[in-house]
């Protein structure tokens, strides 16, 4: 069964993250790309904020029993075949799981453009994710 209290507490840092994230998105795209110390503040928060998303991912499939995700990835894969969440929502996280990925292994790879384009283009994704996760406490 699911720990209410575990998948709340996630939920309220990655809202937290999420508040910074949007945030970060009203920074004017110039200042934004100029600035070090807001490109840095946005890949960490991203990686947090994906990094909630992945735990109570796998706490859901833990306790609920499902099948055993060979990977990040496939943690959206699994939540789908469970109907926990939307195949095209599961679609949606695996390319978050492929962006946190480079923030956290191939860092020196990461395009500060593609940062601002995830911030422009993809927190509502995060929100839905977020979303579909508070319906099950």
């Amino acid at each position: 069964m699911v720990n209410p209290q575990k998948v709340t507490s996630m939920l309220e840092t990655l809202a937290g993250c999420l508040d910074h994230l949007r945030e970060l998105a009203a920074v004017p795209r110039d200042k934004f790309l100029g600035d070090r110390r807001l490109l840095d503040s946005a890949k960490y928060n991203f990686v947090v904020t994906i990094e909630c998303l992945l735990d109570i991912g796998n706490h859901v499939i833990a306790s609920e029993g499902f099948r055993r995700p060979e990977d990040y990835r496939d943690i959206a894969q699994v939540l789908a075949e469970s109907d926990i969440i939307a195949v095209e929502l599961a679609e949606k996280f695996k390319l978050m799981v492929s962006f946190r990925n480079r923030l956290v292994h191939m860092y020196w790879k990461v395009d500060d453009e593609l940062v601002r384009e995830y911030l422009e283009n993809n927190l509502g994704d995060i929100n839905e994710l977020a979303s579909a996760f508070s319906q099950l406490v």
